[in-house]
C-alpha cells in the first residue's frame, strides 16, 4: 500500500511539474508576443511621427518659398493670424462676415505677416534697402443696402502689444474712399498694408476698422469696430490647421 502512495505521489509530483512547465513555457510566449506587439506599435508610432514630421516640413516649405513681386523685391510670408469672430481658426469652415448691420459686411480673408527683400524699385519705394516686415490685410466690403457707401482702408489701423500703432502704407493698399464710393449691392475687395517700424516678432495685433460712412448725409453711418489677432509663426500655424482638420 505504502509503494502504491508512493508511486501515486511519485505521478502526481511529474504532472505539477510538467503542467508548471508548459503554465511557463506559454507565460514566456505570451510575454514574447506582448513585447513583440509593443515593439510593432512603437515602431507603428515612430513611422507616423516621420510621416507628420515630413507633412509639417513640406507645407512650412511651401508656404516660406520667397516670391518675386514686380516692382517691389522678393516676399515671403513669416505668419499667419487667427481670429475666432471672424472664423478665421485653422479649420477649413468659411471664414465668418462681420455684420456691421444686416446689408453691410465686412470679411476679412486673412491677417498675413509677411518678410520683403527689397530691390532697386522697392527702396526707393521705402526708401531703405533693409527687409521690412508688413503685416497684410485681405478684406471684402458687402454692400446689399440701397446706399452709395463710403469706406476708407486708410482709416484702418494696427496696433501692437507695445501700444505701437500704424496707419497703412497707401503705396501698398488698395484705396477707396468719397471719390470711388461703393454702389449698392456692390461688393469690393482689396488690401492694407502696415509696414512695421522694428525687426521684432509680433505674435498679436489689434485691428481697427473705421465703420463705412453712407454718402447721404441724411443717413446713418456704421459703428467702427476693433478685431483682436493672434499671429503664430508658418511652422506653428501649420500644426496648428493640422490639428484642427
Amino acid at each position: 500500500m505504502k509503494k502504491s502512495f508512493i508511486s501515486i505521489l511519485c505521478i502526481f509530483f511529474l504532472f505539477v511539474l510538467t503542467a508548471c512547465e508548459e503554465k511557463k513555457e506559454t507565460s514566456q510566449k505570451v510575454n514574447e508576443t506582448n513585447k513583440q506587439q509593443v515593439n510593432n506599435d512603437k515602431k507603428e508610432t515612430d513611422i507616423s511621427e516621420k510621416n507628420k514630421e515630413k507633412e509639417i516640413d513640406d507645407k512650412v516649405a511651401k508656404l516660406s518659398n520667397w516670391e518675386t513681386v514686380d516692382g517691389i523685391g522678393k516676399m515671403r510670408q513669416i505668419g499667419f493670424g487667427y481670429n475666432d469672430e471672424l472664423g478665421i481658426d485653422g479649420t477649413d469652415n468659411p471664414v465668418k462676415p462681420y455684420n456691421f448691420d444686416d446689408k453691410v459686411k465686412l470679411q476679412i480673408e486673412n491677417l498675413t505677416l509677411v518678410q520683403i527683400k527689397l530691390d532697386d524699385k522697392g527702396a526707393a519705394l521705402f526708401n531703405s534697402y533693409q527687409d521690412q516686415k508688413v503685416i497684410m490685410v485681405k478684406y471684402k466690403l458687402i454692400n446689399d443696402s440701397k446706399d452709395q457707401l463710403d469706406f476708407e482702408s486708410e482709416n484702418m489701423k494696427i496696433t501692437l502689444p507695445n501700444d505701437e500703432k500704424i496707419n497703412p502704407e497707401r503705396n501698398l493698399s488698395d484705396y477707396y474712399g468719397i471719390d470711388k464710393p461703393i454702389k449698392a449691392g456692390e461688393t469690393i475687395e482689396g488690401v492694407a498694408s502696415f509696414v512695421l517700424n522694428d525687426d521684432n516678432d509680433v505674435n498679436k495685433a489689434l485691428l481697427f476698422v473705421h465703420g463705412p460712412m453712407n454718402m447721404d448725409v441724411n443717413k446713418k453711418n456704421y459703428s467702427s469696430h476693433t478685431f483682436n489677432f493672434d499671429i503664430l509663426s508658418v511652422r506653428d500655424s501649420v500644426i496648428k490647421d493640422i490639428e484642427n482638420k
